[in-house]
């Protein structure tokens, strides 16, 4: 059996600014962002969005769940709620897989062996459209495939710029 060596680094999490910052859910997408630290984080802002990396764990308050009946429960840029302990997500540390095989949750259909980019501002993943002339930020290849927003599905790390 093959061996794959992954490269995990840890990121400070911006939150966009907002009051008590944000949630991110496990297996999500993340962008870089330099607002707030040299080495923050935060979720995407659209789709094609700057690529850093798949959260591989849930920041959220400590009294939450992250999964749930079979399912990932956390959406992305979620508010973090009033009144939380911890009381802010900014500045938590959130382990981010740059390179290797991670899950992550994707958008909608998707065919194993697919190209992949950032679908939308919750950091899940959808297939690669073939646009001409259009740059996309591949985030790696679907190891396994998608049927419904939501599924969590493998995929290998590699990310790069692709003009179709």
């Amino acid at each position: 059996m093959s061996d794959i060596t992954s490269i995990d680094q840890t990121y400070r999490l911006y939150s966009n600014g907002q009051t008590y910052g944000i949630e991110i859910g496990k297996f999500t997408c993340l962008a870089p962002d330099t607002n707030a630290y040299a080495d923050g984080c935060n979720i995407p802002s659209g789709a094609n969005g700057l690529f850093l990396g798949i959260a591989q764990e849930s920041i959220i308050p400590n009294s939450m769940a992250d999964y749930s009946g079979g399912q990932y429960t956390i959406t992305s840029g979620t508010a973090w709620p009033a009144g939380s302990i911890p009381v802010d997500s900014k500045g938590r540390n959130v382990r981010v897989r740059q390179f290797g095989i991670s899950r992550v949750v994707a958008a909608g259909q998707i065919t194993r062996n697919d190209l992949l980019i950032i679908a939308d501002v919750y950091g899940r993943a959808e297939t690669c459209p073939a646009v001409g002339a259009t740059t996309y930020n591949v985030i790696g290849r679907a190891l396994d495939a998608a049927t419904n927003s939501g599924d969590v599905i493998r995929v290998l790390v590699a990310p790069f710029t692709y003009k179709a």
